[in-house]
């Protein structure tokens, strides 16, 4: 009965990890052109380049 108890805890663990670490939610990250140690959603960037270097000078 132990046993089952601890492959319960296990698995409930894993599935928080999973849920909490934002496993699976499809957005694909990359470095941010010209600004060092930051990431942007690679979609947002691609969808429209331009303004972000746009804003990029602005700020």
């Amino acid at each position: 009965m132990d046993n089952y108890i601890g492959v319960a805890l296990a698995v409930a663990t894993a599935v928080a990890v999973l849920l909490f670490s934002g496993f699976g939610n499809g957005d694909k990250m990359m470095k941010a052109p010209g600004q060092p140690g930051v990431k942007i959603p690679r979609n947002v960037f691609e969808n429209d380049p331009s303004s972000y270097f746009r804003n990029l000078r602005k700020n």
